[in-house]
């Protein structure tokens, strides 16, 4: 039995620091798309919620066409909830400083 680093050893400690490396890489590159798609996610809620004030404001539009708006907001807001909720597990290991 040996004590000794062998250059087996050595070669395997390479293939583990180039793996570390380019998982590293790729979770740097998934970071920043997490924070792209979040940033979107809230542009995207911001100008429903905006939409959504203008419609209860808006009076010049006929009651069926406001109606059909206000449907289609209130579906495109539950799709943001839905998104939140599968994102929530993503969270804690992908938000800034994570």
């Amino acid at each position: 039995m040996s004590f000794w680093f062998g250059i087996g050893d050595f070669l395997a400690l390479g293939k583990i620091a180039i793996r570390t490396y380019h998982c590293r890489r790729e979770s740097i590159g998934s970071l920043v798309a997490y924070q792209n798609l979040k940033n979107l996610r809230n542009i995207m809620g911001k100008t429903i919620e905006d939409a959504m004030q203008d419609m209860d404001l808006n009076t010049s539009l006929p009651d069926d066409m406001r109606n059909a708006v206000k449907d289609s907001l209130e579906r495109s807001q539950k799709l943001m909830t839905e998104f939140d909720k599968i994102t929530e597990k993503y969270e804690v290991w992908l938000k800034p400083g994570g």
